[in-house]
């Protein structure tokens, strides 16, 4: 019976068919030059192998993209990217480029040293990274931080894993000055040699700063798409505009891969329904890592949170910052970071939990009102017993001075009262010259008393005194 033939409406619909028919590579692919091919990861588009290099017998890795030359053009294309920007990188934490090219079945690859040692991701703990911190969609509490856990066993002591770090900074901000954001920073990108020596890899999806606008070759990110790993994106990463992203999108997830090297955990939680990851990553403040272990002190925490800030220009603005801050730390010299200010923090909050926090604010001008109203009673009370205090004390007064004035009117009753007694008892004294004299005596005109005249005859020559 023949087969049925099968038609495909346009271009696009036959090379699908033909990619999902070709998509394997073989087990063991041969590569001129090389042997002892051995699978050590797989990935979505590509494949690493382990295998000697005949002509130097180095031990080196070989990534080979999957789907070959079926491979979608900006697959292609983003893996020949890949391999010129490792080739322009020379540093001792960035994996070094050997060689590139295409296998007998079309598919391209290129050799890069091979990292004889482990994942940075087997570092970060006992495993306990793996699971906590995630959000489990039915509960209503998987957000809450656990506390202080006592078993969390890290695989570093922390001024080790603090040492490794600021060499993964380095490394990141070598990149950086020569124009290449990394943008897929997490734990298994780093691998760490048999003499602890960190090495960055993997920058199928890095860009280079200030690229132009997407264009028809495919290579740069459409709006809209995010390209990374969700867990350790940014804020402005998983907004879908790839002009948003820069160096301070590779600190924020070196801050993350700092928190889980610290703590285990994620900063926040990151499972669940996409929206609601989505929300955490660009709403939820991060968990400070002392909450999870106890060596851990507020520095570490001011340098990690500073990572962890939502808006690029609140975090360091270099990987290079970063790593200055953590060897000041590792020498006992002051850092950099400083604390969020109590303003900042009252307005993110504020910000967050808007609603509550205008009940809070209805709330208080409520009290406010109140406390003023019983405030203004009470003056208002105060002010009319201090008038009525005022009546008192002027009645007091106008008191006070009519029993002055009835003394001295007495006073005066009684010096006239003498006068009259006097003038009726003496001869030559008219009550008039009594009078004044008294009342000079007793101040009311102003004069001494006097003591009244005696009339002495005067004699002259010649005259005598009649008997």
């Amino acid at each position: 019976m023949p087969k049925e033939t099968v038609w495909y409406e346009d271009q696009e619909g036959l090379l699908a068919a033909l990619r999902a028919g070709n998509r394997e590579l073989p087990s063991v692919p041969v590569i001129p030059g090389y042997t002892e091919l051995r699978e050590i990861s797989r990935g979505g588009q590509g494949v690493v192998f382990n295998a000697i290099q005949q002509s130097t017998r180095r031990n080196v890795a070989i990534k080979i993209l999957q789907h070959g030359a079926w491979a979608a053009p900006v697959q292609r294309r983003r893996f020949e990217r890949e391999i010129e920007l490792i080739a322009a990188l020379d540093h001792p934490n960035v994996v070094r480029l050997y060689d590139s090219g295409v296998t007998p079945t079309g598919h391209p690859y290129y050799v890069m040293e091979f990292v004889d040692g482990i994942g940075l991701d087997k570092l970060v703990g006992s495993g306990a990274w793996a699971t906590d911190g995630l959000l489990d969609p039915n509960s209503e509490t998987a957000a809450v931080p656990a506390p202080i856990d006592e078993h969390f066993a890290p695989l570093l002591p922390l001024p080790d894993a603090l040492a490794l770090f600021a060499k993964v900074c380095a490394a990141v901000h070598y990149a950086h000055q020569r124009g290449i954001i990394h943008r897929d920073l997490k734990p298994s990108n780093v691998r760490v040699d048999a003499d602890g020596e960190p090495h960055v890899l993997d920058f199928g999806l890095a860009k280079v700063a200030g690229e132009a606008p997407p264009d028809a070759s495919g290579l740069r990110s459409r709006t809209g798409e995010f390209m990374g790993s969700l867990p350790w994106a940014s804020p402005e990463a998983i907004a879908g505009d790839p002009q948003l992203a820069d160096v301070r999108s590779d600190v924020y997830s070196l801050g993350v891969l700092l928190f889980q090297l610290l703590t285990g955990r994620f900063p926040y939680p990151i499972m669940g329904p996409l929206r609601t990851v989505l929300d955490h990553i660009q709403q939820t403040p991060p968990h400070r890592p002392s909450t999870f272990r106890r060596d851990l002190n507020d520095e570490l925490d001011t340098i990690v949170l500073k990572c962890l800030a939502k808006e690029p220009e609140r975090r360091y603005q270099t990987a290079g910052e970063l790593g200055r801050d953590i060897r000041h730390y590792l020498a006992g010299e002051p850092i950099d970071a400083k604390r969020d200010s109590l303003l900042y923090t009252l307005r993110k909050n504020l910000r967050r939990y808007r609603a509550a926090a205008w009940a809070a604010v209805l709330v208080l001008m409520l009290a406010t009102t109140t406390i003023g109203l019983i405030f203004a009673l009470w003056l208002s009370g105060r002010q009319a017993r201090a008038h009525d205090a005022e009546q008192i004390a002027a009645l007091r007064a106008a008191l006070q001075e009519a029993e002055g004035q009835l003394t001295r009117q007495a006073h005066w009753l009684e010096i006239v009262r003498q006068t009259l007694q006097g003038a009726a008892g003496s001869g030559g004294i008219s009550f008039e010259e009594a009078l004044r004299a008294e009342l000079g005596a007793a101040g009311f005109l102003g004069v001494e008393r006097q003591k009244p005249e005696t009339h002495t005859p005067v004699q002259t020559p010649g005259s005598t005194t009649a008997p």
